[in-house]
């Protein structure tokens, strides 16, 4: 597992880790990346073209705190509440996606970020 820095625009920073799976490993492989932030609800997502295979096992619905890999749209997305394709509170996705890692979810500090926010992510160094 790796850990990450994520960081939204100037004011949210925010740790993250990432698991075994081969998306995983594809987002670990890429770091540093970075991106425009777009937000689909509940969901902070960035352009980011990854080599993730499909056969990654994916979810159509993904809990709280959720890194995502949006293969369609290429795209990965902090999931950290309802979205336009939830049926209640919890996030739904717009198709099953890979699930690369988590993150503590600042939900007072992610319903702050804005579109257009550059988004930022790299390899955690910890001493």
């Amino acid at each position: 597992m790796s850990a990450l820095r994520i960081a939204i625009g100037a004011d949210v920073i925010l740790a993250g880790q990432l698991n075994d799976a081969p998306s995983a490993q594809a987002l670990g492989t890429a770091l540093p990346v970075g991106g425009v932030a777009a937000l689909w609800g509940r969901a902070i997502c960035f352009a980011a073209p990854l080599a993730v295979h499909p056969d990654d096992p994916q979810a159509p619905t993904v809990a709280v705190g959720a890194i995502a890999y949006w293969l369609p749209g290429q795209a990965v997305c902090l999931c950290w509440g309802a979205a336009p394709a939830s049926v209640d509170e919890r996030p739904r996705v717009a198709s099953p996606v890979p699930l690369p890692g988590r993150f503590p979810p600042d939900i007072a500090a992610l319903d702050k970020a804005s579109p257009g926010s550059p988004v930022r992510w790299e390899t955690a160094w910890t001493a």
